[in-house]
């Protein structure tokens, strides 16, 4: 994800459903709120500034976002999440930040589909 190219940076992904799952970032790629899922729209809201989108989401609702935010930028990234992930780990390991791969949790914005049948 480029850093410095907006204020702001709003990570989509497709979630189906006419969904989103969704990150907001300043432009240094620092969190500035939870991951969501929802529609597009409610990504938008309260958004102001300067919004670059990157994800296979913004590509998916790009008309959807252009019509509420006609100065919306799209940056150019490298479609391949073993590239970023390296550079986040880069910049994790020069900065001499260390985590336990063993406290990593995946975060579940949604419920499961899948259900119990019922007896």
């Amino acid at each position: 994800m480029p850093t410095g190219s907006a204020a702001t940076i709003v990570a989509l992904v497709d979630a189906f459903r006419d969904e989103v799952y969704s990150g907001v970032y300043d432009g240094e790629a620092r969190p500035a709120g939870p991951g969501r899922v929802g529609p597009v729209e409610a990504v938008l809201e309260g958004l102001t500034g300067p919004v670059a989108f990157v994800g296979n989401g913004a590509g998916r609702f790009r008309a959807r976002i252009q019509s509420r935010m006609p100065a919306a930028t799209f940056p150019a990234h490298d479609p391949w999440l073993a590239v970023a992930l390296a550079g986040l780990a880069a910049t994790t390991l020069a900065s001499g930040e260390r985590m336990d791969p063993a406290a990593l949790r995946p975060l579940y914005l949604r419920g499961a589909d899948i259900r119990k049948a019922a007896p």
